[in-house]
């Protein structure tokens, strides 16, 4: 039996390289062109812009390590993360309050249709990932403690109250089997009184490059 333990272990130590190896894609989904997409409501009162933020963009601002913006690198994670970052601008003539509830918005991309994670399911999702810790060792150095921190701080929480006076400018992390290439829409829905008061959508074109 002894050789037949041995060829099984080799034989799981050779999937693990090939995982390791072929597994994670060096590649990076891109805008196909710049879009800076910003929406001026006059009848509300207020702009509204949604912009991609890219891999690259994600390592400069929130760095390598307790990054929880970036794609797992896990080799038994199959997540896929799109990051938006929002901004909500009241302006002259403010016909508000509004409510955003992070519930509300949601992405279509591919066929796929998912809302954003909020930060307690961000946060339980990292906290599930640094359990392979031992297996997958770029999360080495990683707590829990600094990557809430860092969530909490920029993600957007379950409501935001658009208010006069009050910019609202938060992270929308989207997780799912997106395609590499395509068009996307995202939708915001601001609510007055409980009720939608506009819909916003946006549209993104995506390329990818290895």
């Amino acid at each position: 039996m002894k050789p037949v333990r041995a060829l099984i272990s080799f034989a799981g130590l050779l999937l693990i390289a090939s995982l390791s190896l072929f597994g994670c894609s060096t590649g990076s989904r891109v805008l196909k062109s710049d879009q800076a997409l910003v929406e001026h409501e006059g009848n509300l009162g207020l702009s509204i812009s949604l912009t991609h933020v890219s891999d690259r963009e994600i390592e400069e601002r929130f760095g390598k390590k307790n990054n929880p913006f970036q794609t797992p690198s896990s080799l038994f994670s199959q997540a896929q993360f799109l990051l938006f970052e929002l901004t909500i601008k009241p302006d002259t003539g403010f016909n508000g309050p509004f409510t955003l509830n992070s519930k509300d918005i949601e992405i279509q991309f591919g066929g796929v249709n998912v809302r954003p994670k909020n930060q307690f399911l961000l946060s339980r999702f990292w906290a599930h990932e640094l359990e392979h810790e031992i297996v997958d060792r770029r999360y080495k150095g990683w707590t829990m403690g600094k990557i809430k921190i860092v969530i909490d701080k920029h993600l957007l929480p379950n409501t935001v109250q658009v208010v006069e006076g009050s910019v609202v400018r938060r992270l929308l992390l989207f997780k799912g089997g997106f395609p590499r290439y395509g068009n996307s829409s995202v939708y915001i829905p601001l609510l007055k009184n409980g009720s939608v008061e506009k819909n916003f959508r946006f549209d993104f074109e995506f390329d990818y490059q290895e």
